[in-house]
């Protein structure tokens, strides 16, 4: 396996780690407030849920979907920041830097449809 780590893209050491952590963090808090907001919103039949996997949860019921949305996420959010921070592939940084970004697209979105109410 040391070879992976040869090829693997890492960042230089003297980046700060608590960056990662944060975005970890942000991309938790963004998660919570969507599976709160997009289950609320589909409920009370303001917007609809664009991913038909999620769809087909909240089908079955909140508890399937809120649980699958936030232990998932959280559980993926961790295991992508534990390996960018332990052995720190840039990869995992510009993963978590492109989902928090997404994110952020969403709660802008959320917060759209939450102002015209």
């Amino acid at each position: 396996m040391d070879w992976i780590k040869k090829r693997a893209a890492v960042f230089d050491k003297d980046f700060p780690l608590w960056v990662i952590t944060a975005l970890a963090l942000a991309m938790v808090g963004l998660n919570g407030f969507d599976a709160l907001v997009t289950y609320f919103g589909v409920r009370c039949g303001h917007i609809q849920e664009a991913n038909p996997i999620m769809n087909f949860l909240l089908d079955i019921g909140g508890w399937a979907f809120l649980s699958v949305k936030l232990l998932g996420v959280t559980g993926l959010v961790f295991l992508v920041w534990q390996q960018t921070y332990r052995h720190r592939y840039l990869y995992g940084l510009y993963g978590l830097i492109l989902a928090a970004s997404v994110y952020c697209l969403i709660f802008l979105l959320h917060c759209d449809w939450l102002l015209q109410l």
